[in-house]
């Protein structure tokens, strides 16, 4: 998103919501937008080490759904199925 189209987001937003009167909340609006800008693609993540177990997000919630359960409702065995450490 280049500084223009930041421009028209921030316009469209504070025509479509009154609520962004306030001068700190369109700057701290403007900041977020403009952070955007650092990550094109619109994701950005935390590195981890090489002994961080990585988790099959996907996997674990359609498991999840499919049992009708929440994450914090199943014991640490089963949430370990969904930890990859390769």
């Amino acid at each position: 998103m280049d500084k223009m189209n930041i421009q028209i987001q921030l316009n469209k937003n504070q025509n479509k919501d009154k609520s962004i009167k306030d001068k700190k909340k369109q700057k701290e609006f403007q900041e977020a937008l403009e952070f955007d800008l650092h990550f094109p693609d619109g994701i950005f993540t935390i590195p981890s080490t090489p002994v961080t177990p990585k988790v099959k997000v996907r996997a674990m919630l359609n498991y999840y759904k499919s049992v009708g359960k929440k994450p914090d409702e199943l014991s640490d065995e089963k949430r370990e199925v969904f930890l990859y450490r390769g």
